[in-house]
Protein backbone atom coordinates (compact mmCIF):
# COMPACT_ATOMS: atom_id res chain seq x y z
CA UNK A 1 0.00 0.00 0.00
CA UNK A 2 1.70 3.01 -1.05
CA UNK A 3 1.69 5.92 1.73
CA UNK A 4 2.86 8.97 -0.74
CA UNK A 5 1.96 9.96 -3.91
CA UNK A 6 4.71 10.93 -6.81
CA UNK A 7 3.83 13.47 -9.29
CA UNK A 8 2.71 10.29 -11.58
CA UNK A 9 0.05 9.29 -9.41
CA UNK A 10 -1.23 12.82 -9.07
CA UNK A 11 -1.11 12.91 -13.01
CA UNK A 12 -3.22 9.50 -12.83
CA UNK A 13 -5.40 10.31 -9.84
CA UNK A 14 -6.57 14.16 -11.36
CA UNK A 15 -6.02 13.07 -15.78
CA UNK A 16 -3.96 15.81 -16.00
CA UNK A 17 -0.97 17.48 -17.39
CA UNK A 18 3.14 16.71 -15.60
CA UNK A 19 3.02 20.80 -15.00
CA UNK A 20 -0.53 20.83 -13.34
CA UNK A 21 -0.27 17.70 -11.15
CA UNK A 22 3.45 19.71 -10.07
CA UNK A 23 1.13 22.79 -9.30
CA UNK A 24 -1.06 20.78 -7.40
CA UNK A 25 1.84 19.40 -5.54
CA UNK A 26 2.75 22.59 -4.56
CA UNK A 27 -0.56 23.78 -3.65
CA UNK A 28 -0.95 20.75 -0.95
CA UNK A 29 2.04 21.47 -0.19
CA UNK A 30 1.54 25.11 0.92
CA UNK A 31 -1.68 24.40 2.81
CA UNK A 32 -0.23 21.96 5.17
CA UNK A 33 2.84 23.64 5.41
CA UNK A 34 5.11 20.46 4.20
CA UNK A 35 8.42 21.00 2.97
CA UNK A 36 9.21 21.63 -0.65
CA UNK A 37 11.28 18.34 -1.90
CA UNK A 38 8.82 16.03 -0.06
CA UNK A 39 6.32 13.33 -1.75
CA UNK A 40 2.36 14.04 -0.84
CA UNK A 41 0.89 11.70 1.43
CA UNK A 42 -2.12 10.35 0.58
CA UNK A 43 -3.79 11.46 3.88
CA UNK A 44 -2.87 15.14 2.88
CA UNK A 45 -3.93 14.29 -0.58
CA UNK A 46 -7.35 12.98 0.52
CA UNK A 47 -8.00 15.64 3.05
CA UNK A 48 -7.50 18.94 0.24
CA UNK A 49 -9.72 16.58 -2.32
CA UNK A 50 -12.11 15.32 0.33
CA UNK A 51 -11.78 11.91 -1.03
CA UNK A 52 -11.34 9.13 0.69
CA UNK A 53 -8.01 6.25 0.99
CA UNK A 54 -10.05 3.65 -0.55
CA UNK A 55 -11.21 6.18 -3.44
CA UNK A 56 -7.54 6.59 -4.05
CA UNK A 57 -6.04 3.33 -3.95
CA UNK A 58 -9.00 2.18 -6.67
CA UNK A 59 -7.95 4.57 -9.26
CA UNK A 60 -4.05 3.97 -8.76
CA UNK A 61 -4.64 0.34 -9.34
CA UNK A 62 -6.81 1.09 -12.01
CA UNK A 63 -4.09 3.75 -13.72
CA UNK A 64 -1.65 1.30 -13.07
CA UNK A 65 -3.26 -1.73 -15.22
CA UNK A 66 -4.38 0.71 -17.56
CA UNK A 67 -0.75 1.46 -17.78
CA UNK A 68 0.59 -1.86 -17.94
CA UNK A 69 -1.83 -3.07 -20.30
CA UNK A 70 -0.24 -0.08 -22.80
CA UNK A 71 3.67 -0.47 -24.63
CA UNK A 72 5.56 2.28 -23.29
CA UNK A 73 5.06 3.95 -26.67
CA UNK A 74 1.60 3.17 -27.18
CA UNK A 75 0.92 5.55 -23.90
CA UNK A 76 2.98 8.25 -25.25
CA UNK A 77 1.09 8.14 -28.18
CA UNK A 78 -2.42 8.37 -26.25
CA UNK A 79 -1.43 10.97 -23.69
CA UNK A 80 -0.12 13.49 -26.62
CA UNK A 81 -2.60 12.86 -28.89
CA UNK A 82 -5.12 13.35 -25.79
CA UNK A 83 -3.52 17.03 -25.10
CA UNK A 84 -3.56 18.05 -28.59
Amino acid sequence: MTLYLHRQDIQDLNKVSEKEALNIMREIRATYNLPKKRYISVRAYCQYFMVTKEDVYKLLSTAKRANASQGPSESKVSQLSATA
